[in-house]
């Protein structure tokens, strides 16, 4: 994903800069509203960061300039969050990002600009036994914009695929009544809609030769505990494409 960022501050330009360099953002960062213009006009974004006070406009109105760049945004589908005020009103822009601006704010309104609509109507089917677990992976799968459902056990997670279609299935592989493997086993032999859907298991007690086991049962792929955001996102994001 690649930001614009629009600024004449040079010293707040570069923070912001660094702080989507560790966030793993692309970014191309200009000066200008003019600069600006002509980065929407030739190259693609996913999300606009702009300075709305901005002071460099090239002889250009400053309200009329920055008017220009929503447009452009609104044609192409691109969020444009303002990093400062024009005046108490939004001035149609998607979101406000309070100077100064924090890491962790700008990874809030990152997240729910960009993620929100990624994976849209695509739900996910969570098997998880342990409720902390299922509280955290909540709160994670929230973030990305993604729709999901619990199962707290392998037989209801068999019920459940049988009244519902999911996208993606994430299997916890060691679980009371009847584990991970087990349940995909059942899920793969029914003549039901979750018969060829995606499954990743997900164990806290990783061994060799389990990714082994997980694929025989017929599982997708295979997530060991614990397991960071990015890499809990990397695989929501490879298979529900």
């Amino acid at each position: 994903m690649r930001i614009l960022v629009i600024d004449d501050h040079a010293a707040r330009r570069e923070v912001v800069l660094e702080q989507l360099s560790t966030l793993g953002y692309g970014t191309t960062a200009v000066q200008s509203g003019l600069e600006a213009i002509q980065q929407l006009l030739t190259k693609k974004f996913n999300l606009v960061l702009i300075d709305a006070a901005l002071s460099n406009i090239d002889g250009f109105d400053a309200t009329s300039c920055v008017r220009r760049i929503e447009r452009l945004t609104r044609e192409q589908g691109i969020p444009l969050i303002a990093t400062n005020r024009l005046s108490d009103e939004e001035n149609g822009f998607d979101d406000i990002l309070e100077q100064p601006i924090s890491k962790t704010k700008l990874e809030q309104t990152l997240d729910r600009w960009l993620k929100q609509g990624k994976f849209k109507e695509r739900v996910v089917l969570v098997v998880e036994d342990h409720e902390t677990n299922r509280k955290v992976l909540s709160l994670l799968l929230e973030r990305m914009g993604v729709a999901h459902h619990f199962a707290k056990d392998g037989v209801e997670s068999l019920d459940m695929v049988r009244k519902n279609g999911y996208a993606l299935i994430l299997m916890d592989i060691l679980m009371p009544h009847l584990d991970g493997l087990m349940a995909t086993k059942a899920i793969r032999a029914s003549a039901n809609r979750g018969k060829d859907v995606p499954i990743v298991a997900i164990t806290a007690q990783a061994m060799d030769g389990d990714m082994e086991k997980c694929i025989w049962a017929g599982m997708n792929d295979y997530l060991p505990k614990p397991y960071t955001k990015e890499e809990l996102e990397s695989i929501i994001s490879r298979w529900l494409k």
